[in-house]
């Protein structure tokens, strides 16, 4: 079967009723009202995981496969347990699955966070959901066919980013150096501190939402990780944007390391790599 036979069968509407009944069911339930029992951290203190995480995934995980029979899937939690691999996929089709995307602010009870699941054939990327549970919507992308805005009320609409064409100093994007080498990460921040219409949401998923609606110009995600990865770069580029690794314009890998950057225009993203990487030593 072709890949656009199978990726048909897999309904944009059917994926996100799975996660809006998971957050429903699992998520929200424990929105502020976490014990200290169910939060734990990762890699560093500020990686953090909660039960909704695992208990999320779990579920997220199942009925995905259950759409697309010889399927595998790939998820944050499971990865982080050392129950998946992703350096390797015996499976044509694979789901990527991060469960709460955000979770630091999830733990914080603030507002952004959002669930993420892509679908990869034979390491190219086909679609991705973005959905926030606390709002109700989600942003769907295909390869080659869009962006999509699944609205709280149903109603469906094509996302059109704005296109500034301003300087860097008027743009308005996220940028963050939480990736980047101890040895320069000191230096890129006080890059980053010069740029006025930088924000923070701290939540890769909702940076891209954002880009989707207009609400955004610009997006550095520098500690990528397939599932965060990978629904970021397809939503950004089937939005028309130039979406490369930086600084040397890389082309992206589902499986790539360093820093996505995402601008409206090719010029408008060798002005930022410019800005953040001349000068660093």
């Amino acid at each position: 079967m072709r890949t656009a036979d199978t990726a048909a069968l897999v309904s944009d509407k059917a994926v996100l009723l799975v996660l809006k009944q998971v957050s429903e069911a699992i998520i929200l339930p424990r929105y502020k009202r976490l014990s200290d029992a169910e939060i734990s951290t990762k890699t560093d203190a500020n990686d953090f995981v909660t039960i909704a995480d695992r208990e999320a995934e779990a579920d997220i995980s199942s009925k995905l496969l259950g759409m697309l029979p010889g399927s595998r899937c790939i998820g944050e939690e499971s990865v982080a347990e050392g129950l998946c691999d992703i350096t390797t996929s015996d499976a044509n089709y694979t789901w990527i699955v991060d469960p709460i995307d955000g979770t630091r602010n999830f733990v914080a009870g603030e507002e952004h966070f959002c669930c993420m699941v892509s679908l990869i054939w034979e390491g190219t990327p086909l679609k991705s959901w973005i959905y926030r549970p606390l709002v109700g919507d989600a942003v769907v992308a295909g390869k080659d066919k869009g962006v999509s805005h699944y609205q709280p009320t149903g109603e469906v609409v094509a996302c059109k980013p704005r296109w500034h064409q301003n300087e860097l100093p008027l743009l308005q994007g996220t940028l963050n150096a939480m990736g980047f080498d101890l040895s320069i990460k000191e230096q890129v921040r006080n890059k980053l501190r010069g740029l006025k219409g930088r924000f923070h949401l701290g939540s890769a998923g909702v940076d891209a939402l954002y880009i989707a609606l207009g609400q955004s110009d610009y997006l550095m995600h520098s500690k990528l990780t397939p599932w965060d990865s990978v629904p970021v770069e397809l939503t950004c580029r089937e939005l028309g944007y130039h979406v490369r690794l930086a600084p040397d314009e890389t082309p992206f890998h589902w499986q790539a390391k360093g820093v996505l950057l995402a601008a409206s225009t090719k010029k408008q993203w060798q002005e930022i790599a410019d800005f953040i990487w001349s000068e660093i030593t």
